[in-house]
């Protein structure tokens, strides 16, 4: 049987589903995004996604989190990224995923949604290019030039309007020689007000940190080249807001 996609935006059953684990921010930002869902939802019946969920087997799992497995595999010969709640009766997970790649959606440098089914758990998105942080060779990492840095400010500032959050961490964040920096895994803010500087400076210190365990020695020095004075650099950016670095600096250390 053909699952049907949402069809009532403002209500659907889906969006209000196990509504006491959620703050009422995130509530109304899954019911600003679901519009967006159901055409998503669209897209997974119109070009056939469903016939792609027998190739999510562990061999094409990338990564587990805590609510959510993803995998990379193909759709009609392009490779696309999979999530998958972990567990069984977990929907509430793919809604809150696919309600922040929702509200992502056409915003520079994030990851964007392709397809989302709420009845089969799943939500496709296109796949970032580059390599992950963790990923790039030190003679990589110290060709980056500064600007490059900055030119996620933006990014960063549409996100925070839009109501999400990143979860920082070097495999989340990808850089292309070309196109620069770009993020995946984002998510619904818990409660107004997450500001880009906090997001600047959480992605700027896990690049940065002296004792980063996401980098190796030499990747880590490559880091520190570039980034010589993370507090520093971070005021050229946000004139006036290096307590905010050390805030961040001090909740992650």
């Amino acid at each position: 049987m053909t699952a049907k996609p949402p069809t009532n935006p403002e209500g659907n059953e889906h969006f209000e589903a196990n509504e006491h684990l959620r703050t009422r921010h995130e509530l109304s930002l899954i019911k600003l995004a679901a519009p967006r869902v159901h055409v998503l939802a669209q897209a997974y019946e119109t070009h056939n996604y469903r016939e792609v969920l027998a190739t999510l087997t562990e061999d094409k799992m990338l990564d587990i989190g805590i609510t959510l497995s993803v995998f990379r595999t193909l759709h009609e010969g392009h490779p696309v990224i999979a999530r998958r709640p972990r567990f069984v009766g977990q929907r509430e997970d793919i809604i809150d995923r696919a309600s922040a790649l929702a509200l992502g959606l056409g915003t520079p440098r994030l990851e964007q949604p392709l397809a989302v089914s709420i009845e089969d758990e799943v939500i496709f998105s296109s796949l970032l290019q580059g390599d992950q942080s963790d990923q790039l060779q030190p003679d990589k990492i110290i060709a980056i030039p500064m600007q490059r840095i900055k030119d996620v400010v933006p990014t960063f500032s549409k996100a925070c309007e839009d109501g999400l959050m990143f979860d920082v961490s070097a495999s989340n964040i990808f850089y292309h020689t070309q196109y620069g920096f770009s993020f995946t895994d984002y998510h619904l803010q818990e409660t107004p007000g997450y500001s880009p500087e906090r997001s600047f400076a959480v992605f700027l210190y896990t690049l940065a940190r002296e004792q980063s365990p996401f980098f190796d020695d030499s990747q880590r020095q490559a880091w520190q080249h570039v980034i010589q004075n993370p507090i520093r650099f971070f005021e050229e950016v946000y004139p006036g807001a290096g307590d905010v670095y050390l805030q961040v600096e001090s909740d992650l250390t």
